[in-house]
């Protein structure tokens, strides 16, 4: 940084013999603006040699904490994490089991018995495998639930479920 600081105190000086001489300027106030202008030129650097001794350079802790994380070598997959929050949110409203847990584990099943078994989900075999809840939970015709804020499927039902999915 000392380099652009001295080119510019050179033009200046430049710039000042040039109008003393050239211009006729009065010889006094060009050497005053001049000594102003080396001044402001001082101050500039005396100003940014603080502020990096100081470490006002440095970005803040606010600044820091908006800063992404480093990632630490394994990163969780967003489908992993979005399914974790389909899984709690089913445990919390029953509205999100309806619109958002029902239909993955319908397709699980629904996959599941056709590849193993030879069956589609609608089938009367199909319906003891998977069980008379679950049969209940993937019926085609189940309506929304009336209070989308009532209680889910709490995770032990859930799991069982899935329990039950993985074993067919």
């Amino acid at each position: 940084m000392k380099r652009p600081l001295l080119t510019l105190a050179f033009v200046g000086g430049l710039v000042t013999v040039v109008a003393v001489v050239a211009a006729g300027a009065p010889r006094a106030r060009s050497l005053d603006a001049l000594a102003v202008f080396l001044g402001a030129l001082l101050m500039a650097r005396l100003v940014r040699l603080t502020r990096r001794a100081s470490g006002a350079d440095q970005p803040s802790s606010y600044d820091r904490s908006l800063r992404p994380a480093p990632s630490r070598g394994e990163t969780r997959p967003a489908s992993l994490t979005q399914l974790e929050r389909i899984v709690y949110l089913a445990e919390m409203n029953a509205f999100d089991l309806h619109m958002r847990l029902r239909p993955r584990l319908r397709m699980i099943a629904e996959h599941r018995l056709a590849s193993r078994r030879g069956l589609r989900l609608d089938a009367p075999e199909a319906r003891e495998l998977v069980g008379e809840d679950l049969a209940e939970l993937f019926r085609f015709d189940r309506p929304r639930p009336e209070d989308p804020f009532a209680p889910g499927m709490p995770l032990d039902r859930q799991r069982a479920a899935l329990a039950r999915l993985e074993r067919i």
